[in-house]
This record gives structure tokens, C-alpha cells and sequence, in this order.
């Protein structure tokens, strides 16, 4: 071999976890000591015989491995969420969930109607970000005052000194292995006698003393070291073993070579770049630190196996020295090679996965070294954790990044392991156990620094229910977090990387924790009180695919929101956030849910588990189905706490289903389906901002609306073809069943709406409140309609309508009438298309708006609950909770527009009011299922 690499350092420090709790912990407070230490540097300590800012050789990204096909491992807990790397991207949409029935009279059976639980968002509270972050001092620890920037840091700066856990195999063992390959066999200093002997007595003549033969190590030695990531539990050891048998032979006679398996041959790595050709040479021996791909691929294997047979075709005498336990022994690879085990012991048949023991031996570190790790598994004995878990433990899906600096558990992983480590129930782990794991984790890190044992601290005081003592001291712990909330106040509003850095680590701390730890550390709820005013609250989605929900982010969009005047002073303004329905048709499966948030995680339980898992937020989080058997699911947030229920079959539907707008439920009424959505509880608005287009002074000011339960509504108006089934006739002007009705009074649906309640049990419908209407027509979005602001460019012409709503500029353009009303006089001026008969049309003709309700703007205008007077109160401005309907005047509210308006009226803020016993060709309505908002806490009341 050409070159000659230093054996006490065959690779450089490896780079640290990219993702993780441990991660914020060391970035961010060395970044800290950088900026406010005068003078400091940026250099930080590196592990003893390491290279400072190197990495270690790599393959190529050409060069891609196929990922080691594991055995399954099993998991204590059934809640932990799957990791966004292990989801495709259009993961597959169960076909099971959008089931019709094909005869509306015929009940469905409850099985066939729903292989998947249809679940509906039932209830979402929010909490007010102001008043989250209102108050300034809980429990006196929240500090007020501003902190300096040169404020010395309440603990050591982090540093990547890692300490070196116990050996695989002690030396005092191996060598006498090692040297039986390695050796060689010399004539020492000491006279053989009894050779010497016996050519005396042969008459021989003694030219020179024949001299005692010694075994001794090999003059030259070659060794291959493994550098596979897959190993990096074992480096250490590598290295190790590299600087023992250099001290042997002599730094001059080892020649060390790192090889990985790539493209199904073993390469030598000289600068990243693989060289195919590894010389070797027959005299001398070679040591081969591998696991000659047992735990790799089948090419990696097969290159391996290629390999050594080449060697022992050129009769190079080999030995390798594997990590790798009996259970996933290769006896093929192993014969070729000459391997032997490095660490002795362990046992074929284990009685529980090794990784699952290993993963709840190390949950409490937030950072888990590779020399820790070994510390860790040590304390179990071989036969239950081998060496084969440390490498294992990489590929599990509850670890977000294993590498030479450590490994990190995903946020909601960790807890559920923290719970698992603590509990006290059967085949829980010895309480001297636990009290070694502590002492472990406190003696590796008590020396990193960057406040990584005072979390270890805290999350161990939150999680364990014993008198077992932390691994650092409690005070200091407490110290550092409320130093942490202080510094989040101070910095609030700041836009320095300091600022992001500090609130970064702070997050990534408290979604650490378990959900218990609020109350159990105080300290906590400090930290989430200034993250609050220094988190930006967004909303997000929940779409189910399959029987995964998956969480994104929406976009947030911020309008006006007028406040009351009062005493002649000005009307102060003040921003809404709110967003649209969750439809997205570059996603699968069907929206669920919404909710919004400031701090970037959220708190999943369950009837079993009142106390919830709590998930790191982020964008394409995947939260598990609750089991079939559970009825309800409650998510929360700092903002928000949603109640999601599994919907059972009520006596009135016939059919029901999920889609693309969310979930859908059907009845029937002498063959004619009337199909309903569920809308559900969130955020809106009422009425429209001054500049919007078209605008009337009745529609503002804009008002705030928060809606804590959700309702059913007809996703299009009250056909003929209903009125027909359950009245007996029909008034319509333009007559055809799929048309809406009209000429119909606001008496004639309170009429029409007790029959059909009667002909359909259960059902229960009534006329939508004015306030219902416009949040379902609006589906969350705050313009003129759902698809943005109207550009009115003449009266009968606004081409953003044209693809949602039939109104003045398009109700004749393919007229499918004999004749309709006539579109010649004046009032008709400035159509956006030519055509001279108009007239109502068919339903479901125009797009639906985000929540699947079709002909929400234009066609008929639709009736309403409330009862009002001439002219219409403006709305109340601010913020308002689950308004009830007006329920005193002489006139009756609609809303929508109609075919026969003008294209200002076809807005989401318009407001009509008419009699209740007027009817005419343009004035229709639709149904809502649901209690009156607003009734029973004013009966109470």
C-alpha cells in the first residue's frame, strides 16, 4: 500500500447530530459565548487525537447504499408518530372512506359505511395570544427587568470533549488474539542449550550459538478500518485498537487504510474519493476492523465475501475483528475472514429486542454519546443489550440523528421513553439501574457544558416518580431555565441571530419535556410565557390519509378588525389572523381539522392517556390514528385545544364519507338525496373592510368571530326536486328539479322545514343564522369571496364570479330554458357576456368554496334566521364567541345575491332584508343541522 495513515487517528472528528434537543443545547450557547464573551473564540474543543474542523472521509453522493433491512422493532407504546422522511410523497388514500349508497331509502349498515372512523373536528377553544402572554411574573419567576447582553452565562460554555466509554473487548484480552495473526516468530537472545547440545554430541562444528525462538509481533502490519456510518458506535474502538497495536509493532511499522463497501467492492477512501485498487502484500499480515457488512446490505456483504476470498486466494494471512453478536452472525463471511466476536458473550435467541431495552436505557440523555451509549448498555448484561443495538439503534425510527457525536431522539419519542424508563410497574428496570443511569449521564456531561445536564435535570425531575436523585443539581437546573425565560423577555421584538438562537433552544427545551412537567417544574411555565409573546401564532392543518393524520402549515393572512368607539374617541384597528379551509389538491387524504399555534408543538390524548404525547410541530408531522375504539381525541396547543370525535351513524343518515373539502353526510327524502358538510368550528370574520369594492356601510364594522362548535349545512340550496318530496308541489317560476326553489317566503321555509323534520327523524334542519351563513360561505378566508377580492369593471361585470356564482353578467350564457326573463333593459347594462333570457340555474354547475357548498354566492338569494329592522344594525366590531341571531324586528335577513343582481351584490358581505312573507323568482334558502347558537346560554343566563 502506497500510503501510511497516522494509527492512532484514522479518521477525523466526526460531525456532530444535525437535528435535535442536544444540538440547540451546544450550537446555540457556544454561539451565545461567542457574542458575549469579549474576546472569545470560535474554536471548540475537540475529542483528544482528533482533527479540529474535519470531516471524515465520505462516499461520493453518486454512491448510494441501500438501507439494511431490519427485523421489526417493537415499541412500548403504539403512539409515537412515524418520522416525515418515511413518507412518500403522495402517500396512498384508503378508498374506504368516501362510501355512497346507492338506494337513499335503504339503511346503512354501520361497518360497511365506515372502515375508517369519520372523524369530524367537534369543538375547538382558543386562547387569546395577548391574554396567553398577559401575564409578565408566574409564581415570581419570570424576571421584568432587561438583561445585558454581556450577562455572564449561568453555566460552562458546551464543548465537544467527549469521553471515551468502556472497551468492547479489554486489551489485556485481545492482544494474545490479535498477536497469534499479527506475530511473527524470532530468535531471541537466550542460548537454545539443548540445541547447542545436540550438535556437540553430533560432532557438528559450532559456528554460532543457536539462540531461543520468541514470538513476537509482526515487523509489518497492515490493518483496514471500516468507516461505514453504520459503525459509528464502534470508532473509539477502532481507533483504540489502532494506537495499541502501533505501540506494539512501531509507529513505522503499521500501515492503516480506511475502506467502506461501495458499488459492491470494497474501496480504498483517500480525500473522499474511492480508489477501487487496495494493494496488499503476502508477507505481511492484516487486521480488518469490520463488520464485514452484517449489518450492511446484500451488496455489501456480497462485496466482502468477494473480497476475502480474493485474499485467500493470494494466501494473505487475515484476521477480522467483528462487532457484530451471535445473533446476526454470517458464518460464510466469518469463515472467509477468520472473524472473530470483539465483545465475548451475548446469546442467539434474546428475550426482548435488544434496541427496545437500550432505547429506554438512554431516553433520559438528551444527548447520548457514543461513549456514553456504551456506558449506558453496560449496565445491562451482554445476553440482554449486545454490541448489535448499538448499531441497530440508528435505524430505529424514534432516533432523528445518530452520528460520531452522538445520538438524539425525536422530541415525542423521547417522552414516551422517559415514561417507559420511569415506570414502576412489571419488567420495569431496578431502581439501582436507574440511580447508575443518572450518575452516567451527570458524570459524562458535567463537563460539556452549554446547560445540556441542567436539562437533563429538569426532564428528569418532570419524569420520575421516585426518590432517585438527578444527574446534575436541581437548583442550578432551575437557575438556568428562568435565566433562559429572562432572556426571551428581554430579547422580545429583537430580530438578532442571538434572538432566533434563544428562541430556538427555548422551544426545542420545553417540546423536550413531557406535558407534566408544568407542574412539576414551574420554571417551565415561565419559559412558555415569554416564548408566547415571542412566537409568531400560525395556523395549521390536519388532513387524514389513510390512518395517519398529517399536520401542515397554512398560510396566515392578517386583516382589520374595528373596535367600537366610545366617547367620541377613534376607532383603534387591530389585526385578525385567520386562513383558509385546508383544501389543498396538491395533498392526499381529506381535511380534518384546523387549529392555530405560537410555540411549535402540540399535545395528543387520548381516553388512555389523559396526559397525551406531545409532538415537535412541524410540517409534515404525522400524528397515528386513535384506535377505532376511542370516540373522542383532544389536541392542544398554547393557542388552541380541539376535541375531534369519531362520528357514529345518526338515524338520519343514510350515507356519509370523507373527500377532498372534509367530511360529507347524506339523507334521503322520497328518493331524493340532500346532501350535507360539516363545517367546523374555528375563525372568521363579518362583514367587508373599507376599501374593499362594492362595499355598503352595513357591512362593517369588521367583527371578529370565533365559533366553538361546528354544524351541518346542505351544500346547495333547497332544490325543486325536495321541495317537491316534501311539499307536494311546486311554485317555482323556472321550473326544472335540479334548479334551486324560489318564490318561496320566509314563512313557506319555516313550514317547509317542520315537515321535513317530521318526514325524517332526527334530522332536525332550520334556516342558517346571518352570521353562520357568511362564516360558511367565507370558509375562513376574509375577501369579497373565496376566490379573492371582486374587480368590478362594469355593473354587470366582475370576471372573478364567472367560475363561482351565476349572477347579472353570466345567468343566460347557455341558457337551457324555452324562455326566462328578459336581459334587455337597462338594469342588464355592462354583462359581462352578450345573451337576452336569464334566469336561476342549476346547482353544482359552479365551483363549491372550500368546504364543498355550491352556489353559496348567486343563483337564489337565501333566507335567513335572523329578525331585524330597517335599516340593519351595523355589526358589533371586536371579537365576538358563538353570536346568537337577532331575534327582534319586522324583516327577515338574506344573503348571497342572486341571477338577477348586480355583480357588487354577489358578495360575502352583503346584506338583504325583506319581509317574511315576500316571494319572488330570485329568492330561495338552504338548511343547517345544529342547536341556535347563542339560545341556550342566554336561557340560562
Amino acid at each position: 500500500m502506497e500510503g501510511q495513515a497516522r494509527p492512532s487517528s484514522p479518521r477525523t472528528r466526526p460531525p456532530r447530530a444535525s437535528v435535535g434537543l442536544a444540538d440547540h443545547l451546544l450550537e446555540f450557547y457556544h454561539f451565545h459565548h461567542e457574542e458575549t464573551a469579549p474576546g472569545s473564540s470560535s474554536q471548540v474543543s475537540a475529542p483528544a487525537g482528533s482533527t479540529p474542523n474535519a470531516d471524515p472521509p465520505d462516499i461520493p453522493s453518486n454512491q448510494q447504499t441501500e438501507r439494511p433491512q431490519q427485523p421489526p422493532v417493537p415499541s412500548p407504546d403504539l403512539t409515537g408518530s412515524v418520522p416525515p422522511f418515511q413518507l412518500r410523497p403522495r402517500p396512498d388514500f384508503s378508498s374506504g372512506e368516501d362510501i355512497a349508497d346507492e338506494d337513499p331509502n335503504m339503511d346503512l349498515p354501520i361497518h360497511p359505511m365506515a372502515p375508517l372512523p369519520l372523524w369530524q373536528l367537534d369543538t375547538l377553544e382558543f386562547t387569546d395570544p395577548d391574554e396567553a402572554a398577559s401575564k409578565e411574573t408566574i409564581d415570581g419567576l419570570l424576571v421584568n427587568k432587561p438583561v445585558a447582553q454581556e450577562e455572564p452565562l449561568p453555566f460552562k460554555p458546551a464543548s465537544f470533549a467527549y469521553k471515551s466509554g468502556p472497551p468492547l473487548r479489554p486489551w489485556s484480552r485481545l492482544w494474545p488474539q490479535l498477536r497469534q495473526t499479527l506475530g511473527a516468530t524470532l530468535p531471541g537472545r537466550e542460548v537454545n542449550l539443548p540445541a547447542l547440545l545436540e550438535q556437540v554430541c553430533r560432532g557438528a562444528v559450532v559456528r554460532s550459538f543457536p539462540k531461543v525462538k520468541r514470538d513476537v509481533w509482526a515487523p509489518r502490519v497492515a490493518i483496514w478500518v471500516d468507516d461505514s456510518k453504520r459503525l459509528f458506535p464502534v470508532w473509539n474502538d477502532q481507533i483504540d485498537v489502532c494506537t495499541r497495536v502501533s505501540d506494539a509493532c512501531g509507529y513505522d511499522a503499521v500501515h492503516v487504510t480506511v475502506v467502506r463497501a461501495a458499488r459492491g467492492q470494497i474501496c480504498e477512501l483517500t480525500a473522499g474519493h474511492p480508489s477501487h485498487a487496495v494493494q496488499v502484500e503476502e508477507q505481511v499480515p492484516l487486521l480488518v476492523l469490520s463488520d464485514l457488512g452484517m449489518f450492511g446490505t446484500a451488496s455489501d456483504r456480497a462485496a466482502w465475501l468477494e473480497t476475502g476470498r480474493t485474499l485467500q486466494h493470494l494466501g494473505v494471512q487475515v484476521l477480522a475483528l467483528v462487532p457484530v453478536p451471535h445473533r446476526s452472525w454470517d458464518v460464510d463471511l466469518a469463515k472467509v475472514w477468520n472473524a472473530v466476536r470483539w465483545e465475548p458473550g451475548g446469546t442467539s435467541t434474546p428475550s426482548a429486542h435488544p434496541v427496545v431495552s437500550l432505547l429506554r436505557l438512554i431516553a433520559p440523555a438528551a444527548l447520548v454519546e457514543p461513549g456514553l451509549l456504551r456506558a449506558l448498555r453496560k449496565l445491562l448484561p451482554t445476553h440482554q443489550v449486545d454490541v448489535g443495538a448499538e448499531i441497530e439503534l440508528a435505524q430505529h425510527p424514534d432516533v432523528a440523528a445518530a452520528d460520531g457525536s452522538g445520538v438524539v431522539l425525536r422530541s415525542e419519542a423521547s417522552i414516551r421513553w422517559r415514561r417507559a424508563f420511569a415506570d414502576a410497574n412489571e419488567e420495569a428496570l431496578p431502581q439501582e439501574v436507574k440511580q447508575k443511569v443518572s450518575d452516567l449521564i451527570g458524570s459524562y456531561h458535567s463537563d460539556l457544558g452549554g446547560g445540556l445536564v441542567e436539562v437533563e435535570t429538569l426532564a428528569w425531575a418532570a419524569t420520575q416518580v421516585n426518590e432517585l436523585a438527578p444527574p446534575g443539581d436541581v437548583n442550578q437546573a432551575n437557575q438556568v431555565a428562568q435565566w433562559m425565560a429572562s432572556q426571551i423577555q428581554a430579547r422580545e421584538g429583537e430580530r438578532s441571530s442571538l434572538a432566533a438562537q434563544v428562541r430556538t433552544f427555548a422551544n426545542t427545551f420545553v417540546a423536550a419535556l413531557p406535558s407534566e412537567a408544568e407542574h412539576q417544574v414551574p420554571v417551565v411555565r415561565s419559559i412558555r410565557t415569554a416564548l408566547t409573546r415571542s412566537w409568531e401564532p400560525h395556523w395549521w392543518g390536519i388532513r387524514q390519509v389513510g390512518r395517519r393524520w398529517l399536520v401542515f402549515r397554512l398560510p396566515n393572512v392578517d386583516y382589520p378588525v374595528e373596535s367600537t368607539s366610545s366617547g367620541g374617541q377613534p376607532k383603534p384597528i387591530h389585526k385578525h389572523r385567520g386562513t383558509a379551509w385546508v383544501v389543498d389538491e396538491t395533498r392526499p387524504g381529506s381535511p380534518v381539522a384546523w387549529f392555530m399555534a405560537a410555540l411549535p408543538q402540540v399535545t395528543m390524548s387520548t381516553p388512555d392517556n389523559p396526559r397525551g404525547e406531545v409532538y415537535a410541530l412541524r410540517e409534515g408531522l404525522v400524528l397515528p390514528l386513535p384506535s377505532s375504539t376511542y370516540e373522542t381525541c383532544t389536541l392542544h396547543t398554547d393557542l388552541s385545544t380541539l376535541t375531534l370525535t369519531a362520528w357514529k351513524r345518526e338515524s338520519w343518515a343514510k350515507a356519509a364519507g370523507r373527500d377532498q373539502y372534509g367530511l360529507w353526510a347524506e339523507a334521503g327524502v322520497k328518493g331524493v338525496k340532500v346532501k350535507f358538510r360539516w363545517i367546523p368550528p374555528g375563525k372568521s370574520v363579518l362583514g367587508s373592510p373599507e376599501g374593499e369594492e362594492g362595499r355598503f356601510d352595513d357591512e362593517g364594522p369588521v367583527t371578529s368571530v370565533t365559533w366553538t362548535r361546528g354544524w351541518w349545512m346542505m351544500e346547495t340550496p333547497v332544490t325543486q326536486a325536495l321541495w317537491q318530496a316534501v311539499m307536494g308541489n311546486n311554485r317555482s317560476r323556472f321550473r326544472s328539479p335540479n334548479r334551486p326553489v324560489e318564490k318561496v317566503s320566509w314563512d313557506d321555509c319555516k313550514e317547509f322545514t317542520e315537515q321535513l323534520n317530521d318526514l325524517v327523524p332526527g334530522l332536525n334542519v332550520r334556516l342558517p343564522t346571518e352570521v353562520e351563513w357568511e362564516t360558511a360561505c367565507r370558509a375562513g378566508i376574509s375577501t369579497a369571496t373565496w376566490k379573492g377580492d371582486l374587480k368590478i369593471l362594469g355593473a354587470n361585470n366582475a370576471p372573478l364570479l364567472d367560475d363561482i356564482a351565476w349572477y347579472g353578467g353570466n345567468c343566460g350564457v347557455a341558457f337551457d330554458l324555452k324562455d326566462g326573463h328578459p336581459t334587455t333593459e337597462s338594469w342588464w347594462k355592462e354583462k359581462q357576456h352578450e345573451f337576452s333570457h336569464g334566469s336561476t340555474r342549476e346547482v353544482k354547475l359552479k365551483q363549491p368554496n372550500p368546504w364543498g357548498l355550491y352556489d353559496m354566492l348567486g343563483n337564489v338569494w337565501e333566507w335567513c334566521l335572523d329578525e331585524s329592522d330597517w335599516p340593519l344594525k351595523t355589526h358589533p366590531g371586536g371579537n365576538v364567541k358563538n353570536p346568537a341571531p337577532n331575534s327582534a324586528g319586522a324583516i327577515r335577513v338574506l344573503r348571497g345575491g342572486s341571477w338577477y343582481n348586480l355583480a357588487r351584490y354577489v358578495r360575502a358581505a352583503y346584506r338583504l332584508a325583506l319581509v317574511p312573507a315576500y316571494e319572488y323568482d330570485y329568492v330561495g334558502f338552504r338548511l343547517v343541522r345544529g342547536p341556535i347558537p347563542g339560545v341556550a346560554e342566554r336561557r340560562r343566563s
